[in-house]
C-alpha cells in the first residue's frame, strides 16, 4: 500500500486516491477524476507502482530463500 502513495498529494485538482487493504487485499479508490485521459494516466501508474513493488518484493524473497533465511 506505501508502494501506491502518491508523490504529488497537493496537485491542484479534485482528484483523489484512497487506499486501504481487507486481509491480503488491496483496494483502490480514484474519485473526483474530471478527464478520462487523467483516469487512464492514473490507472497505468498506479499498476506500474503495484508491478515495481511486486518485483521488489520476488528479489527480496528468492534472497532469502536462497540465503536460507525467510
Amino acid at each position: 500500500m506505501s508502494a501506491l502513495t502518491p508523490d504529488n498529494l497537493v496537485n491542484g485538482t479534485k482528484l483523489r486516491i484512497s487506499t486501504r487493504t481487507h486481509g491480503r487485499e488491496l483496494e483502490v479508490a480514484v474519485t473526483n477524476c474530471e478527464r478520462i485521459e487523467t483516469l487512464q494516466a492514473t490507472v497505468q501508474d498506479i499498476f506500474r507502482c503495484v508491478r515495481a513493488a511486486e518485483s521488489s518484493l520476488a528479489r527480496i524473497s528468492g534472497e532469502h530463500k536462497s540465503s536460507g533465511r525467510l
